[in-house]
Formats: structure tokens, C-alpha cells, sequence
């Protein structure tokens, strides 16, 4: 007869690990997680820590981790989904037995064992990287803890010596400092750090995801970007050029401060798990009305990572005699739209369009696929990279470069 299962609450801790700015390269990836042998060696360690911050009362709860170091962004996302998942790990411990406190550790010899936990150890992440674990209990137990854990951890929550030595060598890391924290504490911390870099508007769409998440927040910047957050989603409008400049947005000095903070902005949003979807102007997003936003979705939204203007299908290239593929580019956005200009050998325009890539990848997608479409045809394909943003001479419309001494390929 199987005993009867607790009702088992749950308050999320995170081990933070400074590390020296100096020492986080862009190309170099968090460690590794740890083998089982050293996971468990660590567990064991943090629950010492810990019983040393809290005292006796923490021995009633239970702990599990995931031996491994995150970017902040891959845990403070809406929901915390990985609370719930280490939780039901936990609860699958019991094997049908009654709650029992025990220290639970995820560690792996070869890959991590719960693919939804793996770290995803991102290039450049860092200085401040996050072991995250959970304290496991009845709910009676759980409730004071948590609030003991708000008042004491930013005073009393370094680690001790020995978790340390462990960080230092089974994570093969020199950290500057090594200390608890709440998630409320992380909240706060990143809060500060987006202030500081002038983001407070980024930091009010994450609080309104990550706490009122069904409720709409509406964000608009100075450079006239808007984005508007429900629902762990965000709706933003995106504008091409010649889109900017007919509606008096300003020339393409501020197109290109725009798009900066766009793609800033939308970089931010998704890598703490929010779905960015985009709106072709004319959308609004003046209006929080949910009605208003459906009708905008069905009407303007963007389908995938590419916008094409004008928004048709590229038609037959028969007759053709050249493609001509101007890249639009700065050097602080890289790529930021391409025009296509097909011509027939007598001069005729078969085909013109700009083409915006809504992230890297897509730009180098596009070329090849524009390559591709060159070769089916046996054409010859320029692609002219000035450096710059092409445009007519009243600062409309982008332009195709049709002079090849220069930057074209």
C-alpha cells in the first residue's frame, strides 16, 4: 500500500559565481557540468553552507541541484520552469515512500541527464554565472525558511571554503566571489545592471513577464521603438527603411539608432525566453485592447525571419542577365537589409525588392540563397558590400549599387 504523498512546496536558491570580468572572453563557454561522483560531492557541500546560514530548521527540508552553471537569463525566465521540473524529480525519488529529506544531485558522465536542465553554455556568458538548486519541503516547513532566506542571505550567505575549493576545481574556475542568493535578490541585481546601462524600459517588460505576466506592458523608447508584453510573448513594430522615412520618423541617422536598440531589445526579450512576433507598419501598439492585437496579428504579423518589400513572390527569372545584391550595412548592425535588382540583358528590371534579415543567420541565408537562385539560371551574381546605407537623393528609398569598382563581389 502506497503511503499518501505530502503536499510539498518548493523556494528556488541560487549559488552565484562571480567571475573577474577580465577573464570572460567572448568566445569561451561555461564549464561543463559536473559526473555524478562530482555533483554529489558538491550537493553535500551546499547543504553544510546551507545548514550553517539557516540552522537546524533547514535538516526538515530536502535539496536537489543540477550540477551545472548558467547564464542568468537561461533561469530568471517567466514561470522559472526549472523549479518545476527539479521539484517532480524530486517527488519521483520518493518511489512511492513518504517525503523524506535527502540531498539530490544531477550530475552526468556524459550528457546531462535531464535534456530540459542542460545548460546551454552560450559563448560570453557571464561574469556572473548561476548554480540553482531547491529547497524541498511541506509547506509549513517551506513558508518561514523562504522568508528567512530574504532576510539573511545577502548578509550571511557566502559560501564556506570548501564549496569553494570544489567551484574552483572541478569547474576549473578562479571566481572573485561566491555567494547565495534569493531570486528575488538576482531580480534586483538585474534590475540595477539594466539601469545602469540605460535599459530601465527592458527591465519594466521582463518584471511585467516574470510577475504580471497576464497583464499588458506597454514599452516605448525614446528612439520610437514599442513593445508591448503578455502572456511570456512580446509584440514589437517593425519598420523597413523607406517605411521610416514616409512616416516622418527622421532620416537614416535615426533609422539606424532605431534598429539598434530594436535588435537590442529583441535580443534581450528571447534570450530570457520570450517569443518576440513582429508587426508590419502599419500595425499599433498604441492600444493594449487584446481585440485590437488579434486583429493586428492576423493582419501585419511577420511569417518567420525575413520581411520583403514589396511583400510578393519573386517572379520567373527567364530572359534574365544579371543579379545585382546590395548589402545595407553599418558597422555597429552589420546587415540590415539587401536590395535585389534583376535585369534583363537589354536593361529591363525583371525583379526589384529590399529584403530585411531579422537576425544574422538570415542574412547569410539570404545571400546563399540568392546564390542558389543565381547559379539555377547560370547568371552571373555582384554582390556589392559599400559599408553603408545606399539611398536616393531625397533620402526616401534605399538603392542598388550599379557601380562594381568598388565593394562588389
Amino acid at each position: 500500500m502506497n503511503t499518501p504523498q505530502p503536499s510539498l512546496s518548493a523556494t528556488p536558491v541560487a549559488l552565484t559565481v562571480e567571475l573577474d570580468l577580465a577573464a570572460v572572453n567572448a568566445g569561451q563557454r561555461p564549464p561543463a557540468p559536473l559526473n555524478r561522483e562530482k555533483a554529489g560531492q558538491l550537493a553535500d557541500a551546499i547543504a553544510n553552507d546551507l545548514a550553517r546560514i539557516l540552522g537546524d530548521q533547514i535538516h526538515a527540508c530536502g535539496l536537489i541541484l543540477p550540477a551545472a552553471l548558467y547564464d542568468l537569463t537561461e533561469l530568471l525566465q517567466p514561470g522559472l520552469t526549472w523549479v518545476e521540473i527539479l521539484l517532480e524529480i524530486y517527488r519521483g525519488s520518493f518511489a512511492g515512500q513518504g517525503f523524506t529529506p535527502q540531498v539530490l544531485a544531477l550530475g552526468g558522465d556524459d550528457d546531462f541527464p535531464v535534456a530540459a536542465l542542460a545548460p546551454q553554455r552560450r559563448p560570453g556568458s557571464g561574469p556572473l554565472l548561476i548554480l540553482p538548486l531547491l529547497l524541498v519541503g511541506e509547506h509549513t516547513t517551506i513558508e518561514p525558511i523562504q522568508s528567512q532566506l530574504e532576510e539573511v542571505l545577502l548578509e550571511r550567505g557566502r559560501s564556506s571554503l570548501q564549496t569553494e575549493s570544489l567551484i574552483r576545481r572541478d569547474f576549473q574556475l578562479s571566481p572573485r566571489n561566491l555567494t547565495y542568493a534569493t531570486f528575488n535578490d538576482l531580480s534586483a541585481l538585474l534590475k540595477i545592471q539594466l539601469g545602469h546601462a540605460g535599459l530601465e524600459p527592458l527591465w519594466q517588460l521582463l518584471e511585467g513577464a516574470l510577475f504580471r505576466p497576464e497583464e499588458a506592458e506597454l514599452a516605448q523608447l525614446p528612439e520610437q521603438n514599442s513593445f508591448l508584453g503578455r502572456n511570456s510573448e512580446i509584440f514589437t513594430t517593425f519598420y523597413t527603411y523607406d517605411q521610416w522615412v514616409a512616416t516622418d520618423r527622421g532620416d537614416a541617422t535615426d533609422y539606424r539608432r532605431w534598429l539598434l536598440k530594436q535588435r537590442l531589445y529583441e535580443a534581450g526579450l528571447a534570450a530570457h525566453g520570450l517569443r518576440i512576433r513582429r508587426l508590419r507598419h502599419p500595425a499599433s501598439l498604441d492600444s493594449t485592447c487584446s481585440g485590437q492585437l488579434n486583429r493586428n496579428l492576423e493582419e501585419h504579423e511577420i511569417s518567420g525571419d525575413l520581411l520583403r518589400e514589396p511583400d510578393s513572390p519573386v517572379p520567373s527569372l527567364e530572359g534574365a542577365d544579371i543579379v545585382l545584391l546590395t548589402e545595407h550595412s553599418t558597422p555597429e548592425l552589420g546587415p540590415l537589409a539587401y536590395t535585389v535588382l534583376v535585369q534583363a540583358g537589354d536593361g529591363r528590371v525583371l525583379h526589384v525588392a529590399n529584403e530585411y534579415p531579422l537576425n544574422l543567420e538570415t542574412a547569410q541565408q539570404l545571400r546563399e540563397d540568392w546564390a542558389e537562385v543565381a547559379s539555377r539560371y547560370d547568371l552571373p551574381l555582384h554582390l556589392a558590400q559599400p559599408g553603408k546605407i545606399l539611398t536616393s537623393d531625397d533620402g526616401k528609398h534605399l538603392l542598388p549599387q550599379v557601380d562594381f569598382k568598388d565593394g562588389a563581389h
